[in-house]
């Protein structure tokens, strides 16, 4: 073991930068050497899925790296990690939280309905004032033939008794 990679690991390990998880498995890569999840998974005594996503979040953040290839008890090819020589993680993106989805959520619906608001006022004044219409009568006459046809007339021009 190099003293730089000891050194790079006492610094990880003072300075906190790894949650304590990531720092569960990057210990382990350290001390085994290179070696594949599944025998951080067995080391950890944790199960494979459990610790995928600390092997990706760390190779995201540079703190582990492939170190080559190797086969399982079964003949599979597998592939080993190494810590590396970086000792200060890359930050990674922040995921966004519930909190964030929900305010994102909330702003959406609050703008479907400003959008319902104004078609419901739209509507109502449609139908409380409505616009004058013109009312046509029908009203049937006598033509030379005897034969009724009607002459549309509005209610203004009818003067009734």
């Amino acid at each position: 073991m190099s003293i730089t990679r000891l050194a790079v690991y006492e610094k990880i390990k003072a300075n906190g930068s790894l949650t304590k998880s990531r720092l569960r498995v990057y210990r382990c890569l350290f001390e085994l050497g290179p070696a594949s999840m599944a025998q951080v998974a067995y080391a950890l005594n944790r199960k494979l899925h459990a610790i995928s996503g600390r092997f990706s979040e760390l190779r995201e953040q540079g703190m582990i790296a492939e170190a080559g290839m190797d086969r399982n008890s079964s003949g599979n090819p597998v592939t080993l990690w190494d810590v590396t020589e970086c000792d200060t993680p890359t930050p990674l993106p922040k995921k966004q939280g519930e909190a964030a989805r929900l305010v994102a959520k909330n702003s959406e619906l609050e703008q479907i309905v400003r959008d319902q608001e104004v078609i419901i006022a739209n509507l109502l004044s449609r139908i409380l004032n409505p616009a004058p219409q013109q009312r046509v009568m029908n009203l049937p006459t006598r033509t030379k033939k005897k034969n009724f046809h009607t002459i549309p007339l509005s209610e203004d021009s009818c003067r009734c008794p």
